[in-house]
C-alpha cells in the first residue's frame, strides 16, 4: 500500500473527476431542457450527449481511474467558469488505489466524507441536482406521452452508464458504430409503443445511487 498521503491525494483527484463529470451531465440535461421544444428531444438529447462525451452516471470515487472508456478519454463541454478536473498521478494500467481508513493505516476520514463510500456533500449535491434536472425530463415526457410510464430517471442513467462502459475488447472502430447504434435502439425501446412491459418497478433516480458507493 502507497503513503497515506498519496492514498489521500488520489481519493481527492478521484472525487474531482467525478464531480466533473456530474458538473457536465447537469449541463447538458439544464440545457436540453431549456432548448428542446419537446420533452423526448430533450431527453434523447441528454442521452446522445453523455454517450459521445463518454459521461458515465456510475462512476464512483473507487472506480474513477479507469476514465478512458472504449479507447478514449471522456471529452468535455463543460459548465462555463468551471474549472477542469485535476489530473490523476495513477499509472495507466494500475488498479484503483483505494483510501484505507482505519486507524492502523494512518489515514483519518475527511471532513464532510462518507467513509464507506468516499462521498463527499457536494458530490451528493451533484448527484441531487442531476436527479432533479433529469427528472423534469423524465416527467415531461411521460406527460408528453413520449416516455413509457414504466421507466424512471434511475433507468434512463443505468442504460446510459451501460451504454458508456461497453466492451474494452472491442476494437475502438466497433465499438464507436455500436455504440452509436445501442443509443438508438435504446431510446426506441424507452418510447411509448406496445410491448411487454420490463420487469419489477420503476427505478427512480435516488434508489439507484443507494446502489452506488
Amino acid at each position: 500500500m502507497g503513503a497515506p498521503g498519496r492514498l489521500r491525494a488520489d481519493a481527492e483527484q478521484n472525487r474531482d473527476l467525478v464531480a466533473d463529470g456530474l458538473d457536465r451531465m447537469i449541463a447538458l440535461a439544464e440545457q436540453a431542457g431549456e432548448e428542446e421544444t419537446w420533452a423526448w428531444d430533450a431527453l434523447s438529447r441528454f442521452v446522445d450527449g453523455c454517450a459521445d462525451l463518454r459521461l458515465d452516471p456510475l462512476l464512483t470515487v473507487a472506480d474513477t481511474p479507469a476514465q478512458e472508456m472504449g479507447g478514449r478519454r471522456q471529452e468535455s463541454v463543460r459548465p462555463e467558469g468551471s474549472a477542469p478536473p485535476k489530473e490523476s498521478t495513477t499509472p495507466k494500467g494500475s488498479a484503483t488505489p483505494e483510501v484505507d481508513l482505519r486507524p492502523e493505516a494512518g489515514v483519518t476520514p475527511e471532513a464532510g466524507v462518507t467513509p464507506e463510500t468516499g462521498v463527499t456533500p457536494e458530490l451528493a449535491a451533484g448527484r441531487a441536482r442531476l436527479l432533479e434536472a433529469l427528472g423534469r425530463i423524465v416527467g415531461a415526457a411521460h406527460a408528453e406521452g413520449a416516455l413509457r410510464l414504466d421507466v424512471g430517471a434511475g433507468d434512463v442513467l443505468g442504460v446510459v452508464g451501460l451504454l458508456i462502459r461497453g466492451l474494452p475488447t472491442l476494437p475502438a472502430e466497433l465499438d464507436e458504430e455500436l455504440r452509436g447504434r445501442a443509443v438508438r435502439l435504446v431510446l426506441a425501446g424507452m418510447r411509448v409503443h406496445p410491448a411487454p412491459a420490463p420487469p419489477g418497478r420503476p427505478l427512480s433516480g435516488d434508489e439507484l445511487f443507494q446502489h452506488l458507493p
